[in-house]
């Protein structure tokens, strides 16, 4: 995907008030055998070693989205936190971002971990993200659902934290997770902060909502019911005459 595709199907859309790009920071500060061996998230003197590669790369990135502030794209980024609670970039940049993503991808838990251990590694992990500033809690639920089943507690608590801390919790198109439906209603009873994400990797998922609007019928709850972040009127201009209030896809890599 290019940023002249995102330009050209923005144009072409009447349902899209806008789009934010979110690359991967470990994908844009490591090297792909150094960001997919994932060591710098238990050894966070990995991510020193590669810093200025990382800023470099990082700047170029941002340079290029900037350079199309009102043709619709906007700048974002998806960082982890490593052990030593810092983001998976140089929160220098932060203020640059107009959406910062904060997901759990990988821990680094042994091979003959528990249950009880994994589950306690995210949560806690899970936690620090809520709480360092991000805008965003992406696929909140994934990575522990791959280990073990979600509570109804468990779901709660994460809205009750996100609600109360402020940020959104991301309806991600890119894996079925059943935890969502649940979430989605424990967030509409607290009328919380919901952000839709194509998290597109290829060109065929850009913009494309089935999955979301699916989602949330199964849910009961509707659009009405959340408070939809980012909401399109604050930060996009819409060209085309009034808002159309549909969503902002957040997501999706160049």
């Amino acid at each position: 995907m290019t940023l002249d595709f995102v330009v050209d199907k923005l144009e072409a859309s009447d349902s899209l008030d806008g789009v934010v790009i979110t690359d991967h920071t470990f994908a844009i500060y490591f090297p792909p055998d150094v960001a997919w061996a994932r060591a710098y998230m238990s050894d966070s003197s990995v991510f020193d070693a590669h810093k200025d590669f990382g800023a470099e790369r990082l700047e170029s990135y941002l340079a290029s989205i900037e350079a199309l502030r009102g043709k619709g794209p906007r700048v974002g980024l998806e960082t982890e936190i490593m052990c030593d609670g810092r983001f998976t970039f140089d929160p220098a940049y932060r203020e640059r971002l107009d959406v910062l993503i904060g997901s759990v991808h990988f821990l680094p838990f042994e091979v003959n971990a528990g249950k009880l251990e994994i589950f306690d590694m995210w949560r806690k992990n899970t936690s620090e993200l809520i709480n360092s500033g991000i805008d965003v809690l992406g696929h909140p639920f994934r990575f522990i659902a791959n280990h073990i089943a979600v509570s109804e507690e468990v779901i709660a608590d994460v809205v009750d934290e996100a609600v109360s801390a402020g940020v959104a919790l991301e309806l991600n198109s890119h894996c079925e997770v059943d935890a969502d439906s649940m979430m989605l209603r424990k967030l509409a009873e607290k009328g919380g902060k919901l952000a839709f994400s194509t998290d597109a990797h290829r060109r065929d998922e850009f913009g494309v909502f089935t999955h979301h609007e699916k989602k949330m019928s199964a849910a009961g709850t509707t659009m009405a019911d959340f408070k939809i972040f980012p909401e399109p009127s604050l930060m996009w201009e819409v060209s085309r005459g009034e808002s159309s209030k549909q969503p902002v896809s957040i997501g999706g890599s160049l």
